[in-house]
């Protein structure tokens, strides 16, 4: 009697573990299909992880990613360059929290969760990621200054209406400062995580 009921067991639980298989192999296919936004094509990728012992203040390490940036676009074969921080899709984003003026009037002051990167003026070239309204950014950029995705522009009313609108991205810890943005650019929807 023992023995059928451990047979019953073990059967059952293969029967388990190959739909789980199955189901896993069908998301894992899903995904590797995905749409990115992006080409996967002809990417590479480098992750470069500086400490303030490295490079010292924030200036010192961004004339390390400054020449970095230089050295890549040199190598043959390289079309374009880009330097995002902290990583490229569909890693995870640095999380941040934003907040709007319909934000605030809708009760949601503490603002809506977004990932927040930082970027220089090849990324969205580099990843063939299309600015869909406004423009992209150049090398003497102030740093006061946005492109947020066409998601989070549907948010803000449309492409066209968020054009020229602030957004404050809200401090990662409690008495840093807030920081306002202002978007000159909208670009197309990249996957980055979910």
């Amino acid at each position: 009697r023992w023995i059928g009921v451990l047979i019953c067991g073990e059967t059952a639980l293969t029967l388990l573990i190959l739909v789980s298989g199955g189901l896993l192999l069908r998301s894992y296919e899903r995904l590797s299909t995905l749409d990115l936004g992006y080409p996967r094509e002809g990417v590479a990728r480098l992750a470069v992880t500086l400490s303030p012992d490295d490079a010292g203040p924030v200036e010192g390490r961004r004339a390390v990613y400054e020449r970095l940036a230089a050295a890549v676009a040199e190598v043959p074969g390289v079309t374009a360059s880009g330097l995002v921080a902290p990583t490229l899709p569909p890693w995870d984003p640095q999380r941040g929290r934003i907040r709007f003026a319909e934000l605030e009037s809708s009760g949601m002051a503490d603002g809506l969760p977004a990932g927040v990167h930082l970027s220089d003026d090849g990324l969205f070239s580099a990843l063939k990621i299309p600015i869909v309204a406004g423009r992209n950014f150049h090398a003497s950029e102030p740093d006061d200054v946005a492109i947020i995705s066409r998601g989070l522009a549907a948010r803000l009313g449309g492409e066209q209406p968020a054009l020229g609108r602030t957004i404050t991205v809200l401090p990662a810890e409690p008495g840093d400062p807030e920081e306002r943005f202002r978007v000159f650019g909208v670009a197309g929807d990249v996957a980055y995580d979910g």
